[in-house]
């Protein structure tokens, strides 16, 4: 899943040049504007055994944050962070 912003989607196309025949969709609720707890709920819905999902900050590092239980905090802007869930829930992931 990816946000609609131009940068987050040539991110993507990183990894959909390797993986062409990946599900893609586009969020519009993964925005930096965007309020976290609101855009797991979008989460949830995906269907999917690993879902990658490319935005921006700061409702990344919020998203990170809500997932694991843990205080958000900046990431850098080239980072990227595993977390481990059984289902999308506040506080339910572990972070890698």
């Amino acid at each position: 899943m990816v946000s609609p912003f131009a940068r987050a989607q040539q991110t993507l196309e990183t990894f959909t040049s390797r993986l062409p025949d990946v599900p893609v969709s586009v969020h519009d609720d993964i925005t930096p504007s965007d309020d976290a707890m609101q855009a797991i709920s979008g989460l949830a819905d995906v269907q999917g055994e690993c879902v990658l999902v490319v935005c921006h900050m700061p409702i990344v590092a919020k998203l990170a944050g809500l997932l694991t239980g843990q205080s958000p905090e900046s990431y850098a802007l080239d980072e990227a962070l595993l977390i481990e869930l059984d289902f999308v829930a506040s506080e339910m992931g572990e972070e890698f």
